[in-house]
């Protein structure tokens, strides 16, 4: 959320005795009339002698309750605020008037907290991770961005720019300044892009469209697509493939049957790379496939018993991507539980 504010313009002294009223004030003497009395330390000594007098030779200028009025835009005695009543006259220490949506000041001079429009762009590239979900599949270090810049535009003229976010941040802010940068509320647009450390571009902008509302936090995602990148023919990837065999843990000598033999098979597009299928025997590690073109593949595990029995199997859709991704961790069920290896 954003950041309270307070309206508060103070208004005049509260009202002492010894402050005149700038008005005539009329006495009780016969014949004398002090008119706009503005001197009131020199006339206080000749008027002494009638200080006791009933009526007495100067009046507060203030009202008889000392309370202020709320709504005419000064902060008196008694408010905490006075933002007015008139949005085309707004005081200066105020950017909505009392009570109205928002404001910081309420319909009864009281404060209230506000929550001030906040928008947080977030970029991925080459979509969320398998493995991590709401992170960046490819990271920026992948695809060599140092940093991204944004420019948000919306209602109302609004249009800032950040030119140079931190790429490894994945998101930026942008809080509303209600008297310089309102946001008002309606559709916005976001240009990102992502540069080098020299502030070249590594892929063409990409647009992400908004619907912003008031005084809350509005949230939008735009991803770069690695085969956008100017660099994507010389881009290769890897992962690896981490295998348990029917349960999480459980290693090839501890599986029921013990696995054997293992065979790695990775297809793309329904057929085989080359070098594949790949057999060797069963190994508590991961293995690595490297070397790739990034985008979608197949890889299908199988485990085999002493007898060369399939006992387990499983298939995975994996992605490469610019560089290395994590390990995938993979539980192989039995053979018969197995939806996509089944017979």
């Amino acid at each position: 959320m954003g950041k309270r504010r307070s309206a508060q313009r103070m208004g005049p002294a509260p009202c002492l005795g010894s402050r005149l009223n700038l008005e005539s004030v009329p006495l009780a003497w016969p014949g004398l009339w002090v008119s706009k009395v503005t001197r009131a330390l020199s006339l206080l000594a000749p008027l002494a002698a009638v200080a006791a007098l009933p009526v007495p030779l100067w009046v507060c200028g203030c009202s008889g309750s000392g309370v202020g009025v709320c709504g005419n835009g000064i902060v008196e005695r008694g408010e905490a605020c006075d933002c007015g009543e008139d949005p085309e006259n707004v005081p200066e220490d105020c950017f909505r008037t009392n009570g109205a949506q928002n404001s910081s000041c309420s319909d009864s001079c009281e404060l209230r907290e506000v929550h001030f429009t906040r928008v947080i762009l977030k970029w991925t590239i080459n979509g969320e991770s398998f493995l991590i979900p709401g992170q960046s599949f490819d990271t920026c270090n992948d695809v060599g961005g140092v940093y991204v810049r944004v420019l948000l535009e919306g209602p109302g003229g609004y249009s800032e720019e950040r030119p140079q976010a931190y790429c490894t941040s994945y998101q930026v802010e942008f809080m509303e300044d209600p008297l310089a940068a309102p946001m008002l509320p309606g559709a916005y647009n976001a240009w990102l892009e992502i540069q080098t450390a020299e502030a070249t571009p590594l892929a063409p902008l990409v647009q992400v469209e908004l619907q912003v509302v008031e005084g809350v936090d509005n949230e939008a995602t735009a991803d770069f697509p690695l085969e956008s990148f100017y660099d994507y023919e010389n881009m290769r990837g890897q992962f690896s493939v981490r295998a348990y065999w029917g349960d999480d843990g459980v290693g090839c000598g501890d599986a029921t049957p013990p696995v054997v033999d293992r065979v790695f098979t990775v297809t793309q597009d329904g057929s085989p790379l080359a070098g594949y299928p790949q057999e060797a025997p069963c190994e508590d590690e991961s293995v690595f496939f490297s070397d790739l073109s990034p985008g979608s593949y197949q890889v299908r595990v199988e485990g085999y018993d002493a007898g060369a029995e399939l006992q387990f199997c499983e298939e995975l859709d994996v992605k490469a991507g610019a560089e290395s991704q994590p390990t995938y961790y993979l539980v192989i069920p039995p053979l018969a539980l197995s939806e996509r290896c089944a017979p």
